[in-house]
């Protein structure tokens, strides 16, 4: 991503979150009926919008202040293919979820995402040994 396009977004960022702090929480995050006085009711939308401004800043400020090297600007073709299997993947399994149920989409997504990305050396060591980070278990 070139630098241009993490300033503006880090802009954009940055001017939503002080709009959500200033505007949306203290006019829409009501005060519960019962008070607290150690825990307002506001203080994880206060602190999730101010990790966001904090964030949107670094980032426009990283787009400004860093030199703009020509080699960094395009994502090469294999991480562009690798991606958009991985967004495909995503919508497969949030489609999965309604056909085939929760737990047995979840596990197929996470066998086959931790052999796509490369973690199937350790289930190899597994079935080949009988071991697996050093445990001993019983291979059937």
């Amino acid at each position: 991503m070139d630098m241009k396009r993490d300033r503006l977004i880090g802009a954009g960022l940055f001017l939503f979150g002080l709009f959500t702090y200033f505007w949306i929480i203290p006019h829409f995050i009501d005060k519960p009926s019962f008070y607290m006085p150690e825990l307002p009711s506001d203080l994880y939308p206060k602190f999730i919008v101010g990790t966001i401004i904090l964030l949107g800043a670094i980032l426009f400020l990283q787009g400004i202040f860093s030199p703009m090297r020509k080699d960094q600007e395009k994502m090469p073709m294999e991480n562009k293919k690798r991606a958009a299997i991985i967004i495909s993947v995503l919508i497969a399994f949030l489609f999965a979820i309604d056909i085939i149920g929760f737990y047995i989409a979840v596990a197929g997504f996470l066998v086959g995402m931790i052999t796509y990305l490369g973690g199937k050396a350790y289930l190899g060591n597994f079935l080949k040994r009988g071991y697996f980070y050093g445990f001993k278990l019983p291979v059937f």
